[in-house]
């Protein structure tokens, strides 16, 4: 990425005192170093810290995400429109099988065009039906893991608030909508498959 910050790992200064007085037990610091660590990775992703800008533009925050993995995508979209069309195909197959054989079979050349047909036909619903599978199998990897970058994305925004914000809002309310968020849009592109 052009332009991406190097990572800054620094223990901020609340968790640094918190860690270093006399009554913090491991399980402790090891939790505070896992959060330093993911405030770290926040400041560092650049990802998020313009999440503000996407409140009124819903479709671009998603294509963020599909450009995070334009090869998957571009698979998937690939593989779906080859099966659209092999599908269309199969449709033309069985007109032209079927005005083959309403003709009469009675002479050799008619007889292995019903069988190029046929074979042509049983070759569209093979592809269709391959094709489908592909980008199934694309989409059960890649649609996961774009559920997985918004969830860390938007876990990593709401732990750079202040402590205040927290006061007022409940966190499972807050988890349970950026649940719902990752869960939208997992539908939402299983939906478009």
């Amino acid at each position: 990425m052009a332009g991406a910050r190097k990572a800054v790992r620094r223990r901020p200064s609340h968790l640094t005192s918190l860690a270093s007085s006399p009554g913090t037990s491991g399980p402790v610091v090891a939790l505070l170093e896992l959060g330093s660590a993911c405030v770290a990775d926040w400041e560092s992703s650049g990802r998020m810290e313009d999440a503000c800008r996407y409140s009124d533009r819903p479709l671009a925050f998603l294509a963020r995400y599909v450009r995070r993995r334009p090869l998957a995508h571009g698979a998937i979209v690939t593989a779906v429109v080859a099966a659209v069309a092999c599908s269309v195909g199969a449709q033309y197959g069985v007109k032209i099988l079927v005005d083959t054989l309403a003709a009469g079979v009675d002479a050799g050349a008619r007889l292995t065009d019903a069988w190029l047909g046929f074979a042509v036909l049983a070759t569209l619903i093979a592809a269709d039906n391959f094709l489908w599978r592909v980008a199934s199998w694309i989409a059960s990897y890649t649609f996961v893991a774009v559920t997985g970058d918004l969830r860390r994305d938007l876990f990593r925004h709401l732990t750079g608030h202040a402590p205040g914000y927290f006061a007022d809002r409940m966190p499972g309310t807050l988890t349970s909508r950026i649940t719902a968020t990752s869960n939208a849009v997992f539908t939402l592109q299983n939906m478009s498959v």
